[in-house]
């Protein structure tokens, strides 16, 4: 997901906000984004279906309206209607599906 964290965002200016989303072939039906810590989502734009197995890009506009730190998530919705979780145990890190989080700081 872009922006990365290290990145100083500037209080009421516009960024996108955009990333992949894969899964195991099912294909991706939806994705989310969240800019306030998981209490609310948005649905981001889709780019076309490349093909079955392939990723699938996505990417929201977002305009921060406050100098503060933000914890901006994505999730992503298979057309089975499967939908990552917070999180998940994993021990060796394959087929990792949870929500993906950064922490961003909003600058004046």
């Amino acid at each position: 997901m872009t922006p990365e964290s290290s990145a100083q965002l500037k209080k009421d200016s516009p960024v996108e906000i955009q990333g992949i989303a894969v899964d195991d072939g099912t294909g991706i039906q939806r994705v989310e984004v969240s800019t306030d810590g998981g209490r609310t989502w948005a649905d981001a734009a889709l780019d076309r279906v490349i093909d079955k197995y392939s990723w699938r890009r996505w990417r929201i506009n977002w305009r921060p309206t406050e100098v503060r730190r933000y914890s901006l998530q994505c999730r992503a919705t298979n057309t089975a209607g499967e939908t990552q979780t917070t999180h998940k145990w994993n021990h060796g890190g394959y087929c990792r599906n949870v929500i993906q989080t950064i922490d961003m700081e909003v600058v004046a």
